[in-house]
């Protein structure tokens, strides 16, 4: 997965938070079946059904238990069998298989 753009919450997922004017590589990503991009976090849907996120974490948006901004991908607790997500400035929902 590749990401680029305004990346002042780290919301590239590359470990900075350097503006990328190109694509970069997001680490540690592998079976990523669906991205979803909102203000100033990203999430990306695995294969697997788990769903990782990261960027601007200020009232938990990434679901990993903090309120702390994450550089790169952090995964969501307790989500497991995910087949859709949706995020928006302050918050993200993910609709479950069951």
């Amino acid at each position: 997965m590749w990401c680029w753009g305004y990346n002042n919450y780290g919301q590239v997922g590359d470990g900075t938070a350097t503006e990328r004017s190109y694509p970069v590589p997001v680490p540690g990503l592998s079976g990523v079946v669906e991205i979803i991009g909102a203000d100033n976090h990203t999430c990306a849907r695995l294969s697997s059904g788990a769903v990782q996120c990261w960027g601007y974490n200020g009232n938990g948006q990434l679901g990993n238990g903090t309120t702390s901004t994450s550089y790169t991908p952090v995964a969501v607790m307790g989500i497991s069998t995910a087949v859709q997500v949706a995020a928006s400035e302050n918050h993200t929902c993910a609709r479950l298989a069951d």
